[in-house]
């Protein structure tokens, strides 16, 4: 301004959220959806030529307004968590420990509910929920709460979508492309936005006249530019049956009135709300209104003003179920991230700092009461076993009843685990590590899969807390590499079981190769002997590991720089110059393969394993 002061210049735009549009009409016809999906696309190429990525793309965040060709426009809003590719200051890094502010639950990739580096197939992803849901009428994955929803989009595969939604009539084209969206592999998805526009549509006809013989509502309609009517007739006569009309006296009407009046305030201010969205509805209807004025005033760049009423939909967020006193945390977060986003864009620092402390504590609330919800079902487990034993049964005859059948818990609990790692909760998380490790064992015998991977994370946290002592000492009857060693040790029996080798024959590299967690494995356990100064074995069993890594041809270029990075590493510290500078050289040319596969900025810093 004239007098100094620094002040942001944004658009005001009228109209309405797509989200709103969806709860209004359901599913979008495909016409009216590609031309939705195209300018999202369009607007995210843009954004990731200049290295940014959104992290929270999701109806909610596509601003739908009327162009002066009365068409409609669409607008990607709510960069506030968007990332620099290759930037992280101290705010950002202090969010990602978190595991929360960046992405919302139904629309969050893989890779970010793993707390991995989120960069542009990121976004595809999330765009490939928010098509799915434009074309079907939800998202592709809604559990009952965070983690089971986490654990959809991790492990689970998407409904075609007749299976969805049988009514929704899609070209095969267009669910193809969605679906790869939808893969959990990064690498499996468009290599870029750009990609993914090509095989859009850029036409597709619309509907003339629906089954019912009425006109389909235009999206244009819906937003209150064009015509009020949400349908028109056609003009063929027709017959229309007198119903039967039940008739009320005007006391009868009254008493009538007044009951459903009684039915629909008791709703309102008494009904608590379903497990996964606790509150009243009434309460919940004043949270969104006192949010979405916030926003707006956001958007006018009246921060002053959206501060106290966004302080006010935190305060009504954190007490919308007082009777069952059941958090509420999905509106707690979306309250405090956009609480935090206006104090840090008004530059008031020090209220940013108090809003992202009582985040931060909250994050680590709600994953904590998870943990020992977890702990509580794996101690159920224990006390069957024992009974189990005392009577003199088998536990394997018990394996399928719900107390036992614990297999499809190990990948959630690991999940959790990292969660509660990135709040600090090390204590907590070694115990559920550690307790599940114990009951799996005796429930599935010391070589089942899923304790390589509770073991990973157990050493991962141990790590965290330099306790190497633990780690050193863990599993001696595996080995002299402790929890490492053990962990390997699973993989290869699992292996050799697999191949049918007999115990005389070794795993050729070949084998290898085409096991990525035994890879993943091998490269551990060097990484670790290499800590423990063990350098030789480290440098045998990194070579391993990169070779087979090669060889599988299907790694990430980020993933094998950490390869070259890590062998760089050890050959530096055996003495290797000119070979660890080659390995190095290697690591930089993969990341920057990756930077260029993505239509990235390659920003070259410091890396390390």
């Amino acid at each position: 301004s004239a007098e100094g002061d620094a002040f942001i210049v944004m658009d005001y735009l009228e109209g309405r959220a797509l989200d709103a549009m969806l709860d209004q009409g359901g599913p979008l016809p495909e016409h009216e959806a590609i031309d939705i999906i195209r300018q999202v696309c369009k607007g995210l190429i843009h954004a990731h030529k200049k290295g940014i990525i959104h992290r929270d793309l999701k109806p909610a965040n596509l601003m739908l307004t009327v162009d002066e060709d009365n068409s409609v426009l669409v607008k990607i809003v709510d960069f506030g968590i968007a990332k620099v590719q290759g930037t992280e200051d101290r705010a950002s890094q202090h969010l990602t420990r978190t595991g929360q502010v960046f992405g919302s639950p139904l629309y969050m990739s893989p890779e970010q509910w793993s707390g991995q580096s989120a960069d542009a197939r990121s976004d595809i992803y999330s765009l490939g929920c928010l098509m799915y849901e434009l074309l079907t009428g939800a998202p592709p994955f809604c559990g009952k709460d965070a983690i089971e929803t986490m654990s959809m989009h991790l492990d689970e595969k998407p409904l075609s979508f007749k299976e969805f939604n049988p009514e929704v009539t899609v070209s095969d084209q267009m669910e193809t492309l969605v679906l790869r969206c939808l893969e959990k592999k990064p690498d499996k998805r468009f290599r870029s936005v750009a990609d993914l526009l090509q095989e859009v549509p850029e036409k597709v006809s619309a509907p003339a006249i629906s089954q019912d013989q009425t006109v389909a509502v235009r999206l244009v309609d819906l937003l209150g530019t064009a015509s009020t009517t949400n349908s028109v007739r056609t003009g063929q006569p027709t017959t229309i049956k007198k119903r039967s009309r039940f008739v009320l006296t005007y006391e009868k009407q009254a008493k009538l009135s007044t009951a459903i009046l009684l039915i629909l305030l008791a709703f309102v201010w008494i009904y608590q709300g379903p497990h996964e969205d606790p509150g009243p509805p009434g309460a919940k209807m004043i949270w969104q209104l006192e949010l979405s004025l916030g926003e707006t005033l956001m958007a006018a760049g009246a921060f002053s003003l959206a501060a106290p009423i966004l302080e006010l939909a935190n305060w009504h967020a954190e007490h919308l179920d007082l009777i069952l006193n059941r958090p509420n945390y999905e509106k707690r977060f979306q309250s405090m991230t956009r609480l935090a986003s206006c104090y840090q864009l008004a530059g008031k620092n020090s209220d940013f700092e108090r809003v992202l402390a009582k985040y931060t504590a909250l994050d680590r609330e709600r994953w904590e009461i998870l943990a020992h919800k977890y702990i509580r079902d794996i101690k159920s487990a224990e006390a069957y076993i024992k009974e189990l034993r005392a009577k003199g049964e088998s536990i394997q005859g018990h394996l399928t009843e719900p107390r036992l059948n614990l297999a499809p818990s190990v990948k959630l609990v690991v999940e959790l685990a990292r969660r509660l790692d990135a709040n600090y909760s090390y204590e907590l998380e070694y115990q559920l590590l550690f307790r599940m490790e114990q009951v799996v064992e005796k429930l599935y015998g010391p070589n089942f899969i899923g304790l390589a991977e509770l073991k990973n994370q157990r050493a991962s946290c141990l790590k965290r807390q330099d306790r190497i002592d633990v780690i050193e000492s863990a599993d001696p009857e595996r080995g002299a590499d402790g929890l490492y060693g053990s962990i390997r040790a699973i993989y290869e029996v699992n292996l050799r079981e697999n191949l049918s080798l007999k115990p005389e024959e070794s795993i050729t590299l070949e084998q290898t190769s085409k096991n990525p967690g035994y890879i993943r494995s091998i490269l551990s356990l060097g990484q670790w002997q290499r800590t423990s100064g063990k350098l030789e074995q480290a440098e045998r069993n990194i070579k391993l590991a990169l070779d087979a890594a090669k060889m599988n041809g299907k790694f990430e270029p980020d993933e094998l720089a950490e390869f070259y990075t890590s062998y760089a590493n050890v050959l530096e510290r055996l003495g290797r110059v000119e070979e660890s500078r080659h390995c190095a050289d290697a690591a930089r040319c993969k990341r920057q393969d990756s930077a260029k596969e993505l239509g990235m900025p390659y920003i070259e810093h410091k890396h390390s394993d």
